[in-house]
């Protein structure tokens, strides 16, 4: 019984959701992200992910003055920004999912690409100190 309800009720919920959607289209001209946390404290990952977002889907402004607005007009640039702190919140497991070709384009692949690079030189960095120095030796006094 409750799954037939659901289906009776799914024209109507894509109805509303058609029609918000146009409504909002015709009141501002489009339905746009804003970026809403660039002042916002976050982790310096974030931070540097974020800016190689800006430099590298904003590349094309007049005389290089990057406007943080103009990514949220840019869907590449806007999913690099919204990945870079999804990527650095999540499990591995979610980032290899979010990563993977089927769904990721440019903006993503932005963010996937730094965070590969950062993870794995965590890696590297942790293995180095766990790793004794060559020719160390481990009798106290030698």
């Amino acid at each position: 019984m409750m799954q037939y309800n659901a289906i009776k009720l799914a024209p109507f919920i894509l109805r509303v959701v058609v029609v918000l959607c146009c409504t909002a289209s015709l009141t501002a001209g489009r339905i746009v992200h804003r970026i809403s946390d660039f002042n916002a404290p976050m982790a310096e990952p974030v931070r540097q992910c974020r800016a190689i977002c800006l430099a590298l889907h904003l590349q094309d402004e007049i005389n290089n003055i990057i406007v943080t607005d103009e990514c949220t007009d840019r869907p590449n640039c806007f999913m690099c920004w919204d990945y870079c702190k999804i990527l650095h919140e999540e499990k591995r497991i979610v980032r290899n999912l979010m990563c993977s070709d089927v769904i990721c384009y440019s903006g993503c692949k932005t963010a996937c690409k730094y965070y590969g690079d950062f993870y794995r030189d965590l890696k590297l960095t942790s293995l180095d100190s766990l790793l004794p120095a060559v020719g160390a030796s481990k009798e106290p006094g030698r």
